[in-house]
């Protein structure tokens, strides 16, 4: 195991970064990797520890759009548009166009998935 990581008694990974920023990087990626492999509890817990933590602005919008896709994932629709909803306001607020654009491929899912076909369609269009 690299010299930087440690495993505590839970199932997940802890890395020892002295930077509050890293750490928020190092959780986000981490809760990333729990939706990868389908655990999206797993990824919520961590990715809540990073939301408490301080960070850029970037960090926040990209954060939200994980919550987004965890709730999707969850099967959590109203949850996943509130989400999405969010992190797209953020992101055009900080002149973010990628993240505009994932929250609105984001939200074109969640809806179609709902049967909501027209915003679907209106939103994968954005």
């Amino acid at each position: 195991m690299p010299e930087h990581c440690s495993m505590s008694g839970n199932p997940v990974m802890h890395l020892k970064v002295h930077d509050t920023l890293n750490m928020r990087v190092a959780l986000i990626r981490e809760g990333e990797i729990y939706l990868q492999i389908g655990q999206p509890d797993s990824a919520l817990f961590i990715m809540n520890q990073a939301m408490h933590l301080p960070g850029a602005p970037n960090d926040q919008s990209y954060l939200l759009l994980l919550y987004g896709d965890v709730y999707y994932q969850k099967g959590d629709f109203d949850q996943s548009i509130a989400s999405y909803l969010q992190a797209k306001a953020l992101a055009l607020k900080i002149g973010r166009s990628i993240s505009v654009i994932n929250a609105d491929l984001g939200l074109g899912k969640v809806y179609v998935r709902k049967g909501e076909y027209e915003k679907g369609l209106f939103h994968a269009r954005q």
